[in-house]
């Protein structure tokens, strides 16, 4: 009788065992896979570095304890950086290089706990353009040396996270270069602060651009309407000199004196 008690328990042992899940996770959605499913990992794109999240969690108890890319399964040039655990879930990552052709791959992932292992097929289809932006309003009025601000909107669509940096053609001193790092299917308003230095009217454009594969995501033509201060009205005599002619040099010098008390 004995026998056949622990003969039971070693038949469901083994067959959970034998039955254990591996469960992807993303901040929105949990998928779960048997032995040799294929998971669809979406589209990435060059230069990024796409996150593999396993739960811990194997089912009826069990816990996978490590999950490892198959590098020789990896298209040529491809990386991968095997498991680390971040709370209950395993991660680990595989790179895109730079020179890798617009298509789509697929290798496989192995999740090991310490009574058995699983192996899945992960695909993923590399693109170019995943990320878009637009700004609502292109024309802005302002008042010469105050500050106004440009509401960018940035999608990263990709499954990866992106770096890009958002510049323009303006003087360094009316616009800094921003830097950001977008996460995965991502939406992001960004302010653009901006300061005109002259008055008067200026076209220019803002450029998003990749910073890890070099991609132009977007040129956007934009516009200021830069009104100027009494004292700037008054003080274009101390910058115009050379363009002016010596007729009217008294009365640029005194409207030169008059912006210094204004």
């Amino acid at each position: 009788m004995l026998k056949k008690i622990l003969l039971l328990f070693s038949i469901i042992f083994f067959v959970s065992a034998a039955f254990a899940e591996m469960s992807f996770v993303t901040e929105t959605e949990k998928t779960t896979l048997l032995d040799n499913q294929t998971l669809e990992f979406g589209d990435i794109q060059r230069g990024e570095t796409l996150e593999l999240r396993l739960s811990s969690d194997a089912g009826n108890e069990n816990e996978w304890t490590q999950l490892i890319v198959l590098t020789e399964t990896l298209p040529l040039g491809w990386k991968a950086v095997n498991s680390e655990k971040e709370k209950k879930v395993l991660i680990a990552a595989v790179t895109v290089p730079l020179q890798a052709s617009l298509d789509a791959y697929q290798f496989k992932v192995k999740a090991v706990s310490p009574l058995k292992s699983e192996t899945v097929n992960a695909r993923v289809i590399l693109k170019e353009g995943l990320v878009s932006a637009d700004i609502s309003e292109t024309v802005m009025q302002v008042t010469v040396n105050k500050e106004t601000e440009f509401e960018l909107t940035i999608f990263n669509k990709s499954n990866a996270s992106h770096k890009v940096i958002v510049s323009s053609n303006l003087p360094v001193l009316w616009f800094k270069p921003v830097e950001l790092t977008l996460k995965p299917k991502e939406i992001r308003k960004v302010s653009l602060k901006v300061t005109p230095r002259v008055y008067g009217f200026k076209s220019f454009q803002f450029q998003v651009k990749s910073a890890m594969n070099n991609e132009l995501f977007a040129l956007i033509p934009s516009q200021l309407v830069v009104e100027p201060t009494i004292k700037d009205k008054y003080s274009a005599g101390l910058y115009g000199f050379p363009f002016f002619t010596m007729s009217l040099f008294p009365f640029y010098l005194i409207n030169s004196f008059l912006s210094l008390l204004i």
